[in-house]
């Protein structure tokens, strides 16, 4: 498969942070996400796809006090499809999105009545290259497989941008978008045998890498929030 580069300003899909990414082609393909064994066995490698220039809070707690108006934790239900952008009129690969659709169980903190819809936060995500036939490297089916339901979540993230979501989105009708923070997606499941937490878009910073599991990691942003 020919390896694709597009560039894109990272606010578009990260509206917390400032400066550019890179989405880079890692060679996935329908064959590279195998079904998991466990339901538990996650594979962030979907979400591995673009490079962040941003300011790491080095703690739960500093990336808490930046003030996100959506800080909620919960489960991964499904990943649908969200909508395209063109960067370059006229282009015959634009840019595709899907939405991590969470099912909300601790609302600690959400400031528009809109970025909950019916006890869901529906996340926006690059769904990352495309070969040049169109075919994305990652398929609705590889990221569902990679993240299964029920995965364990904490997000924290601002609305996303206009036209993010398309006419044809699986997004409900009134339901508005976020952006995850790039520390902001955290899943917790099995990697390499071992239950663990996992950021999503970006390693952990080092203050990040003490917390053995996601109640633990919950138990400091609900205290940080008071």
């Amino acid at each position: 498969m020919a390896s694709t580069l597009v560039r894109t300003c990272a606010l578009v899909l990260l509206v917390a942070v400032a400066g550019c990414s890179a989405q880079v082609d890692t060679g996935g393909s329908p064959d590279s996400a195998a079904p998991a064994a466990s339901s538990e066995v996650i594979d962030i490698a979907p979400l591995r796809q673009t490079d962040f220039d941003y300011e790491p809070a080095g703690s739960p707690e500093e990336l808490v006090r930046r003030g996100h108006d959506v800080v909620v934790a919960g489960e991964v239900e499904t990943v649908v499809q969200a909508g395209e952008e063109s960067v370059v009129p006229g282009d015959g690969n634009p840019l595709l999105y899907v939405a991590m659709k969470v099912r909300v169980t601790d609302p600690y903190r959400v400031r528009s009545p809109d970025l909950l819809d019916d006890g869901y936060v529906y996340a926006i995500l690059s769904q990352g290259p495309r070969s040049p036939d169109g075919t994305p490297s990652y398929s609705l089916e590889d990221w569902n497989r990679a993240i299964p339901p029920g995965t364990p979540i904490l997000l924290l993230a601002g609305p996303a941008e206009e036209g993010v979501v398309g006419p044809d989105s699986e997004v409900p009708d009134g339901a508005r978008a976020v952006a995850p923070d790039v520390q902001g997606l955290v899943l917790e499941g099995l990697i390499d045998g071992r239950r663990q937490l996992e950021n999503g878009l970006e390693e952990f910073a080092a203050g990040w890498k003490g917390i053995e599991s996601m109640d633990a990691l919950k138990d400091r942003v609900a205290s940080a929030i008071g």
